[in-house]
């Protein structure tokens, strides 16, 4: 072992890390053939290799990774009609009532609409394929058909094989303003910020409303990009649209602070007639095109250009760490069998260390999660204590105007209407605060958690004398992955408070009095419950994002190192057979090798463009 195995190791990271990339490198919309091509090599060649389903993974992201559009608009602004333009056919419900507190999804598929019911907490799945499908869809989003969502419908979803689905958009139809239930306001905002854009739809008769305009500065930092779309312009001549544009982007800005441009006006009555008749001068004249043609180019620039990079970089890692276990593999086989059984003693030394510390992280990730979830428990007893103050205060206020029977019901009707905005605003923003502790708390440990795996091919690098690369992507926590909207049952109701026997012979003010402290009792326990209901979400939130940090952890540490040391012990092995020529496993070897480092190379080229592009841009 001439010099020690850690010799020359620096002149060997500076060959690797001045390597230049293949002299024509492809276009970064050739990731998924680089994918499909590096899971093909894989699984034709070393189907056992630990790296294939991580890569299967990445293709499977690229795939369903899609555009989150959320739908906003006040009631009778033409909403309806403007998603069923962009599908081409009247399908969603397009009623003079209301519809219910639940969004709808509308993704790709063959057509069909499916709904999820919770029947005893179990979740019942009712689905139509085939005729009316609107009139399917009435009976559990229209409010004559299932008022107040007595259905107990948690989810809505339709299935469609329009072309804008197909190249990675999700439509939300969210109920949001001018929905009957107004905690359903703070219901949206919560969901917004976890979608990718929004369009906002509005038209000129009436104009911009004082509700839309509260909505829209409630709105304001949770939507990362807003779409201003004003509808229903065939019934405005050139001046008159002019006119409608120019207060549309006034009004707005001055009054919610937000940058309109550019504002889309359309005609979604006159666009979803284009669609139906294949009429494409009809659907330019309707500015559906140009509305379309923004929407796909927000996907392909500013979505899935990030998306496309960073999964180009975890294919690189995923490549590139495949690429280091075939050079120990082939350098175990080529070193003579002491030699070798002496590395792995000092790699298994190495080890030592790494495990220790390895323990000590899952030690702080553990005390970490306790005090998450005392300080949910803590902030949890100090929400209890003002939800009460400022219930008593509508308590008080209620009762300066009304007396005795009258009074009762004035206070339960108030409270009726102020718990679910109330809860639900305070669960948008308790929420919003522990992802940030989240982030907080997990991101140095994620980064603790990057160098110990580093340290293991680290380690194997220095002492077999193999080539190092350095990972391309960053690990980080992320607290969730896809837009989801929690349906919470709020308890609202007072019941109704008999009158006792001494009521009956005391004043109306001492009458009063006892019913007042009555009702606070009942409102005590209400906070209790909604409170409790509230500080659950979270608690569970906090719990599944630890455990999912940990099994991730510790599942990419274990992949790690039974890739550098199962390429170690199996050299071992082969060693050991007596009177077995391993010429042909290292020229096998030797020759996937090869393969790797193409793709590679040709990842590492797409990367290289993506740079350029994302300068110039």
């Amino acid at each position: 072992m001439s010099g020690g195995p850690m010799a020359n190791q620096e002149s060997v990271r500076r060959k690797v890390n001045s390597k230049k990339p293949a002299p024509s490198p492809p276009n970064p919309s050739l990731l998924p053939e680089l994918l499909d091509n590096a899971v093909a090599l894989l699984q034709s060649q070393r189907p056992d290799a630990i790296q294939l389903p991580g890569l299967n993974d990445l293709r499977d992201q690229l795939l369903e990774e899609r555009l989150h559009l959320a739908v906003l608009g006040q009631f009778k602004r033409g909403k309806s009609t403007l998603l069923n333009a962009i599908l081409g056919e009247a399908l969603l419900p397009s009623s003079v009532l209301p519809v219910t507190a639940l969004p709808t999804w509308v993704r790709p598929g063959e057509k069909r609409v499916k709904i999820t019911i919770e029947n005893n907490h179990e979740a019942v799945t009712e689905e139509q394929s085939t005729g009316d499908l609107t009139s399917f869809l009435n009976r559990f989003v229209n409010e004559t058909q299932n008022p107040e969502n007595i259905l107990n419908v948690t989810e809505i979803k339709v299935f469609h094989p329009s072309e804008i689905l197909k190249k990675g958009v999700v439509l939300i139809d969210t109920p949001g303003i001018g929905s009957i239930f107004r905690h359903n306001t703070a219901a949206t905002m919560n969901f917004l910020s976890q979608c990718d854009a929004a369009l906002f739809i509005t038209s000129a008769d009436p104009p911009l409303t004082e509700a839309e305009v509260e909505f829209l500065k409630s709105v304001r930092d949770q939507v990362p990009r807003l779409f201003f779309i004003l509808n229903k312009t065939d019934y405005l001549d050139k001046d008159e649209l002019e006119q409608a544009i120019s207060f549309l982007k006034e009004t707005v800005r001055i009054k919610t602070g937000i940058d309109p441009e550019p504002v889309f006006p359309v005609s979604s009555k006159r666009g979803l007639a284009a669609r139906t008749h294949q009429d494409s001068d009809e659907w330019e004249k309707s500015g559906m095109a140009d509305l379309e043609a923004r929407i796909f180019k927000f996907l392909a620039v500013e979505k899935q250009v990030a998306l496309r990079e960073a999964l180009s970089r975890r294919a690189l890692d995923i490549v590139n760490n495949l690429l280091m276990e075939l050079n120990l593999s082939l350098k175990s086989l080529e070193l003579p069998l002491t030699d070798l059984e002496k590395r792995i003693t000092l790699f298994e030394e190495k080890l030592g260390q790494t495990r220790v510390e390895r323990l000590a992280v899952l030690d702080r990730l553990a005390g970490e999660e306790k005090r998450a979830l005392k300080k949910v428990k803590e902030e949890a007893e100090q929400l209890k204590q003002k939800a009460m103050k400022d219930i008593e205060q509508i308590v008080e206020e209620t009762a300066k105007g009304t007396v005795g029977r009258e009074w009762e019901q004035a206070t339960r009707k108030e409270l009726a209407d102020f718990i679910p905005v109330y809860f639900e605003d305070r669960l948008g923003h308790f929420s919003r605060r522990f992802r940030k502790r989240m982030a907080a708390t997990l991101e140095p440990l994620q980064r603790e958690t990057d160098h110990l795996i580093e340290s293991v091919r680290h380690h194997a690098a220095d002492i077999f004398q193999v080539p190092f690369y350095a990972p391309e992507s960053e690990s980080a926590f992320v607290a969730l992955q896809k837009p989801y909207w929690i349906t919470h049952k709020w308890k609202q109701s007072l019941s109704p408070i008999p009158p006792g026997t001494l009521d009956k012979v005391l004043g109306a003010g001492l009458q009063q009095k006892r019913a007042r402290k009555r009702v606070l009792e009942q409102v005590e326990e209400l906070v209790r419950n909604n409170v409790e209901n509230l500080r659950w979400s979270i608690f569970q939130s906090i719990q599944t994002s630890f455990r999912r940090f940990s099994n991730r952890m510790d599942g990419t540490f274990d992949a790690t190192l039974l890739a550098t040391k199962g390429a170690m012990e199996a050299a071992v092995r082969k060693h050991k057979e007596e009177g077995k020529d391993r010429s042909d496993e290292i020229q096998h070897i030797r020759k996937l090798s090869e393969n790797i480092r193409i793709l590679s190379e040709r990842l590492s080229g797409s990367l290289e463009i993506k740079k350029t592009e994302s300068n110039s841009r």
